[in-house]
């Protein structure tokens, strides 16, 4: 079977082109999550993770069609295109931005669920899996093309686990979010509706802390819950809250449960100085907060200081790395302003213009109301007013 571009690229009809030919038949194209990798040699990286995608999209529309049919109507058709093209534009309203494989394909079962009442949640599954975007599979980071896995299982009838912290979030906690209570997201990880199960957390080992779930989750869904009383931290440092569900009946325990850590950061009282000459990082008191994991701030020597001199900086160089939206943070301790009168802040910053808007730049950001706001008091993307140019970089007053 002729691949796609073979003539674009001047090679005979039997040449690779530029990806696989399109083909249901696992023999003709075994395209899978983590091969598409493989097939550099073959298609360029952007071909690859698209025609990974289209792949998946291909059998479960023909698997459609093999079960419905097909209809010329393509606006009021109920025939298994019909459904496969509504479940693909719906799919797209509950993908989260900058997706990744396992993403998209949560969004295409929730459509389903949505739109036709979950009436093809077993066939979606098993064309998704057939491909290694089966219930186990891993995305990993969507910006990364290195660190997925590939699954080839199926959902369990019953299973339900927590997501993911609500408030306190992991990382950084504060004085005023001690005495809050304790939120958590739970999910329905398919294939049945469940409800009416327990969620369970401990801080730092001691007593369990139960709530009951009473509320109804389709399969795919995500609702939150507060545990009862207050989460009372007793001291400054790190802290481990480990949270559970228990169904009675779940099939699958690895998700039931989510361990993360927070950081009660001491006070700091005015004056507060940072600087990056003890080539800390973060600096004492602050903290780093990585949400992907991958690249993020370093301290870095540089020969900017006066009269281009030898000095230090804190960097987060994100020239080579394309990933919208993400926010990598040095979060400072909180600062008590109580009697402080004419408070300031003052940011020492130097960044390199490289042409077409891509210069460097600087986000500073503060909160007066526990974090639920943050306000923007510094940024600096371009090189300011009255700089002056030092080793080809922009440096401005602060």
């Amino acid at each position: 079977m002729p691949r796609p571009g073979t003539y674009l690229l001047g090679q005979p009809t039997s040449g690779p082109g530029v990806r696989p030919s399109t083909s249901t038949n696992l023999a003709i194209n075994s395209l899978t999550s983590m091969r598409h990798q493989q097939q550099r040699n073959t298609a360029r990286n952007s071909h690859g993770i698209g025609t990974m995608w289209c792949t998946a999209l291909w059998d479960m529309t023909w698997a459609l069609i093999a079960q419905y049919g097909v209809s010329a109507d393509l606006y009021n058709g109920n025939a298994g295109n019909n459904i496969a093209l509504q479940l693909v534009i719906d799919g797209m309203k509950y993908t989260p931005a900058s997706p990744g494989f396992v993403d998209a394909r949560d969004a295409i079962l929730m459509a389903d669920q949505i739109r036709y009442n979950g009436a093809h949640q077993n066939l979606i599954w098993t064309v998704f899996a057939a491909r290694g975007l089966g219930f186990s599979a891993s995305q990993g980071n969507p910006y990364w093309r290195f660190d997925q896995v590939e699954a080839f299982d199926l959902p369990t009838n019953n299973n339900v686990g927590v997501r993911s912290p609500n408030t306190p979030q992991a990382g950084a906690f504060m004085d005023c979010q001690n005495g809050l209570p304790l939120t958590v997201k739970v999910r329905n990880n398919w294939l049945l509706q469940q409800g009416n199960f327990n969620v369970g957390y401990r801080l730092d080992g001691g007593a369990p802390i139960t709530q009951l779930f009473s509320g109804t989750l389709i399969p795919g869904a995500s609702a939150p819950i507060t545990f009862p009383g207050m989460l009372a931290l007793g001291s400054y440092g790190l802290h481990t809250i480990k949270t559970w569900t228990s169904l009675a009946g779940d099939q699958y325990h690895a998700d039931d449960t989510l361990t993360f850590t927070i950081n009660w950061q001491t006070n700091a009282s005015t004056p507060v100085a940072a600087n990056a000459e003890d080539a800390l990082l973060p600096p004492t008191g602050w903290m780093v907060e990585n949400d992907d994991g991958l690249y993020t701030w370093s301290n870095v020597a540089l020969s900017m200081g006066a009269n281009c001199g030898a000095t230090r900086a804190f960097r987060m160089n994100y020239r080579s790395y394309y990933a919208p939206g993400q926010s990598d943070r040095i979060v400072s301790p909180l600062v008590n302003l109580a009697g402080s009168a004419g408070t300031r802040l003052q940011f020492h910053h130097a960044y390199a213009p490289y042409g077409s808007g891509l210069d460097d730049g600087l986000l500073v950001q503060i909160s007066t109301d526990c974090g639920s706001e943050l306000d923007h008091v510094i940024v600096g993307f371009r090189c300011c007013a009255g700089h002056r140019t030092v080793a080809s970089a922009c440096r401005c007053a602060s």
